[in-house]
């Protein structure tokens, strides 16, 4: 039987799919990651890295997999170079991911957070400074047009917003019904509510400093389910701390878990979740079965479409 080691439990859908065909292992530590890695012909990741010295030190790893979408986490080139595909779940928690965005888009326009620590302290008066924004007539920038992008664009459409999108990788046609900005600038400058859901490249790495967040403005909104690392999280907290935008809400960090004690967690004007945005139920079962799909086909000599370096490796 094959030997797959899953850095942590999927859904029991998917590890039933890998058992029926494979020896699962649970990693015990992500410090141990190397060492219980070595005669592994698969790797499942959920948490930790996949790195350079991991891949080298096991000639026999066929295939690596990410639970979900970003594989920033793992060192793609090194498992080209070896000729090991990288099997990903695209599109499997873009309605997940889609939905939380939405929900701290109303969040935080219509102040919930606020009106509902103040409502438990009774103070119902403060329905009077609570402030919530229509968000019809609103500009919508969107920055990343893929899967989840486009699902953001989809659901966002019964606000009545005017929707922009920034995508420099993206194929424009004349039939699509957005309006594409040609930098991030000019949509930040251009929206009242930005969304980023964009992949962590050496190319967005810190892309969201303090000059888009000014270009953004006193009454814009932030909202990031992609990557913390896309934003430069100090300039961020000086933004919300000055009040150079109106509010953030961020499901992702720079680092995780975050420092809770970090001066961003202080203000009243960020709304926060634990990465979560892509762990609906029905989003699990999907990027399980995906993923563990995904790699028993590689181990048994096929080639998944979702792999994410099939161009650069030949069979």
């Amino acid at each position: 039987m094959y030997k797959i080691l899953v850095t942590k439990p999927i859904h029991p859908i998917g590890m039933k799919i890998l058992r029926e065909k494979a020896d699962v292992a649970i990693l015990s530590s992500v410090e141990n990651m190397e060492e219980e890695s070595k005669d592994k012909d698969a790797i499942i990741l959920r948490i930790g890295n996949v790195t350079k010295s991991i891949i080298e030190g096991n000639p026999n790893l066929k295939v690596i997999a990410k639970h979900g979408v970003g594989v920033d986490e793992i060192d793609v080139e090194t498992a080209t170079k070896f000729k090991i595909p990288v099997v990903n779940a695209p599109g499997a928690n873009a309605d997940s991911v889609a939905e939380h965005t939405i929900a701290m888009l109303l969040a935080l326009v219509k102040n919930i957070r606020n009106s509902d620590i103040n409502l438990r302290k009774g103070k119902f008066n403060y329905r009077d400074s609570a402030k919530p924004v229509g968000l019809e007539g609103k500009t919508f920038g969107v920055a990343g047009y893929g899967q989840i992008g486009k699902k953001i664009v989809e659901k966002s459409r019964g606000f009545n917003m005017n929707t922009i999108v920034y995508d420099p990788y993206a194929e424009i046609n004349e039939n699509q019904e957005v309006e594409f900005c040609d930098s991030i600038d000019t949509l930040f400058k251009k929206s009242d509510i930005v969304s980023l859901h964009m992949p962590l490249t050496k190319e967005t790495i810190n892309l969201i400093t303090y000059k888009q967040l000014k270009l953004l403005g006193e009454k814009g909104y932030l909202i990031n389910c992609a990557r913390g690392e896309v934003i430069c999280q100090s300039d961020l907290s000086l933004a919300l701390e000055n009040e150079i935008i109106a509010g953030a809400a961020l499901d992702v960090f720079d680092k995780e878990p975050p420092d809770i004690n970090e001066k961003l967690f202080s203000y009243d004007n960020i709304i926060v979740t634990p990465h979560m945005a892509a762990l609906s139920e029905e989003a699990i079962i999907k990027m399980s079965t995906m993923v563990s799909r995904g790699v028993l086909k590689v181990l048994e000599g096929e080639m998944p479409e979702n792999v994410v370096n099939l161009n650069q490796i030949t069979y």
